[in-house]
């Protein structure tokens, strides 16, 4: 997938990316705020093209969702916008016009039909339905970008303030993560673009189906283990462990035991392998016995239906416990 010189994925290659998902995309979200009973959904697409077909995806739902991009002129914009606010739209599909400076505080959905590579840029989208309404209790985020993957947790995206640009032609505010006036086109010259990660493997921009991930540090996941594999993980001054690593998707949650310590950290390593294998297993267990049982990690991964994750205290992914199939004899 190609990103332009700014660091960001080109307009035109993301379209074509995500067109061919979108009316299986539209099907599951539809059918996420029927449940929810959301009322006031902003949806943030690629390009005009791609946003036109969000919008038809609705309507063949029966919900009308009337798109805005930065050719709408702003009396339209605006008496949309108004419309919105007043509940005869209950779904809004834009292109980057509705980043910032929208304040429609009955926001409860924000749903991300786009990847972004600018963690500015994935946070004010999202900060457009973080204001308080006494309509609204929370803020349902749907992500279809891989967006939270990507970036993290909302509250911890770094801590960088979002800086705004005066675009040079028709003078309307913007953050600078964007790279263009969404109003008018004007490109930022020379402007020094936000960190973005390092160059990643080509991968689906779009899903067919919103991503589980919290999209706050303080809030658990549950993710399905995919895969397990062991190995030696040498420490200095420690007694060696074992690694356990788990694939859950396209992430990688670990953790270590220590069969070999004396103390606390060899007891909960015991126990750990305890649960899994049983008390027997566990008293005689050894590292080097454990590392070249070729049936281990099938029996972990079989033992183990789930992981719930958070990562409080960091942007790690740490395991708060396992979700496991009950021991028996």
């Amino acid at each position: 997938m190609r990103k332009s010189s700014t660091g960001d994925y080109v307009v035109a290659s993301l379209a074509s990316a995500v067109d061919a998902v979108v009316s299986k995309a539209v099907s599951e979200i539809v059918g996420i705020i029927n449940a929810e009973k959301r009322r006031c959904v902003v949806v943030f697409c690629v390009n005009r093209e791609h946003c036109q077909h969000v919008s038809q995806a609705f309507a063949a739902h029966g919900i009308a969702a009337p798109m805005v991009d930065g050719n709408t002129d702003k009396t339209t914009r605006r008496q949309t916008v108004e419309d919105f606010r007043a509940g005869k739209y209950r779904v809004l599909c834009n292109i980057n016009v509705y980043t910032e400076g929208f304040n429609v505080k009955q926001v409860d959905c924000v749903v991300l039909l786009r990847p972004t590579l600018s963690a500015g840029l994935f946070q004010q989208m999202c900060g457009r339905g973080l204001r308080v309404h006494p309509s609204k209790t929370d803020c349902l985020v749907l992500d279809y970008g891989d967006n939270i993957n990507r970036h993290g947790p909302l509250d911890q995206l770094g801590g960088g303030e979002v800086r705004l640009v005066t675009c040079g032609s028709c003078r309307e505010a913007f953050s600078r993560a964007v790279g263009a006036c969404p109003a008018c086109g004007w490109d930022i010259p020379k402007v020094q673009m936000v960190r973005m990660e390092a160059e990643e493997k080509e991968r689906q921009l779009h899903a067919e189906r919103a991503a589980q991930m919290a999209i706050l540090s303080n809030q658990e996941d549950l993710l399905e283990v995919d895969a397990v594999m062991l190995s030696l993980h040498k420490r200095d001054g420690k007694p060696d462990a074992i690694r356990v690593d788990y694939r859950c998707g396209m992430q990688m949650v670990s953790e270590l035991l220590c069969l070999a310590s004396t103390g606390k950290e060899g007891q909960d390593a015991r126990a750990w392998w305890a649960a899994r294998f049983g008390w027997e297993s566990a008293n005689n267990a050894t590292t080097d016995e454990v590392l070249h049982d070729m049936f281990a990690p099938d029996t972990i991964k079989n033992r183990t239906m789930g992981l719930i994750v958070s990562r409080c205290g960091g942007t790690k992914l740490q395991i708060v416990r396992h979700n496991l199939k009950e021991w028996k004899c």
